[in-house]
């Protein structure tokens, strides 16, 4: 989870205590990254289906 919301390496995420990971999962800066990273993994899905129907499309008209 570090990993990905505070843009860390392996080695730094697992130096973090958990006690400090429970705090961040509870404040306002874990809610906001999460919609942030929520809406990338939406808009990254919506490409790919779009690429997923055009190239489809193609091969039905091959």
């Amino acid at each position: 989870m570090m990993m990905e919301h505070g843009n860390m390496s392996l080695p730094e995420a697992l130096k973090i205590g958990l006690s400090f990971v429970a705090m961040y999962k509870t404040s306002s800066s874990f809610d906001l990254v999460s919609k942030r990273l929520e809406s990338e993994n939406l808009h990254k899905i919506a490409v790919i289906s779009r690429l997923d129907a055009i190239i489809k499309t193609n091969q039905s008209r091959r």
